[in-house]
């Protein structure tokens, strides 16, 4: 993924992986097990926090990740469905700095 990303001229700062082998288990993670994994990337210093797996339950985490480390947290959910509401002229608030900007 990081390759992805760089070749859309993207600097990745730090990537990782939950190591979830089972699709089943990605609604699962909770907000606990989310916030260690992303410590353990250390994002300071990046303009962004980007979490990609529709499965994941991080709608209730946005707000806080942002508030804890400064930058705004972009999820698949999130950007997807931000982008549905833009082409209508709509918004969802508490979703986190994109559907504020």
């Amino acid at each position: 993924m990081p390759a992805f990303f760089r070749g859309k001229e993207f600097e990745v700062t730090s990537h990782g992986t939950l190591d979830i082998l089972s699709m089943r288990e990605v609604p699962t993670v909770d907000a606990s097990r989310l916030n260690a994994f992303i410590k353990k990337l250390n994002p300071r210093g990046a303009e962004a926090l980007v979490l990609l797996a529709t499965d994941l339950p991080s709608f209730s985490c946005i707000a806080s990740l942002e508030a804890q480390y400064g930058i705004p947290v972009l999820t698949s959910n999130q950007t997807l469905l931000w982008r549905a509401l833009s082409s209508l002229g709509g918004s969802v608030a508490n979703l986190g700095r994109l559907f504020n900007d």
